[in-house]
């Protein structure tokens, strides 16, 4: 996968310095991907999708531009490199506009052990999909669901710069989720869990995932109004996520 890609940006360079670009990067990016979804125990929806994207910045002087594509064809990556050249040329100068010394390119980098060879069946998605439903409507008080998915997706990808710079890396990514609804009539709740890894090994099994689903749609039903006071507060994982994320963009904001 990764030397197809190497090819890519090799010909993106090749194609931006034959247009008249003085420095250039080139992106390539593969992807493979899985998914199968059932709603009471019924397969509803099963996807494979696999595709390929490039992008190329090209300098000229202190002007630079960018363009991508998903279609690889050699006439395709002359006619970007041409077009992001003439951009290139149109666009107002930009005095940070470069790409990195070549004394201070990157000549090794640590393994994030990202990639899972495994490749797991469609049949073995959908059984998981099918067990994970089944648990948590197998709950008392769970009443209906919306449904469970499995998915599984492998990608590369590869930068390589005009002035020597060439890195890659795969990963992988495997996926399982569940949710239910709990109650009746206007008393119902609705809630979900769900769990992502890179490694197949690491996925949380059919039996947790469902049961989690189950456990917080019921823990919803009959809410109790709580009296003011002042108490510690504990958030939810799936919550406290997203007030992190609300605090650096305030930060970045406020920088």
């Amino acid at each position: 996968m990764t030397q197809t890609l190497a090819h890519l940006t090799e010909m993106m360079l090749a194609a931006a310095r034959k247009a008249g670009a003085e420095a250039a990067d080139a992106l390539a990016v593969e992807g493979t991907s899985v998914s199968i979804d059932v709603r009471a125990g019924k397969l509803e929806h099963a996807e494979r999708s696999e595709g390929t994207d490039i992008g190329l910045r090209v300098i000229v002087g202190k002007r630079q531009a960018c363009v991508s594509s998903s279609d690889v064809r050699p006439e395709t990556i002359d006619q970007m490199a041409e077009r992001a050249v003439a951009m290139a040329q149109n666009t107002p100068e930009d005095p940070f506009c470069d790409i990195v010394d070549a004394q201070d390119l990157a000549k090794t980098w640590p393994d994030l052990d990202l990639f899972d060879t495994y490749e797991p069946e469609i049949d073995e998605l959908r059984e998981k999909a099918m067990e994970t439903e089944a648990i948590a409507r197998g709950f008392e008080g769970i009443t209906n669901s919306e449904g469970a998915g499995a998915s599984w997706g492998r990608g590369a990808t590869i930068l390589a710069t005009s002035n020597g710079f060439s890195g890659a890396y795969e990963s992988s990514s495997f996926s399982l989720s569940c949710a239910v609804l709990g109650g009746v009539d206007d008393a119902m709740e609705r809630d979900y869990a769900s769990h992502s890894v890179r490694h197949n090994e690491a996925l949380d099994t059919p039996e947790t995932v469902g049961r989690k689903a189950a456990e917080r749609t019921l823990a919803r039903l009959n809410p109790r109004k709580v009296k003011s006071t002042k108490v510690p507060v504990m958030f939810d994982t799936r919550v406290s996520a997203s007030i992190l994320g609300h605090l650096i963009g305030a930060i970045s904001e406020f920088n």
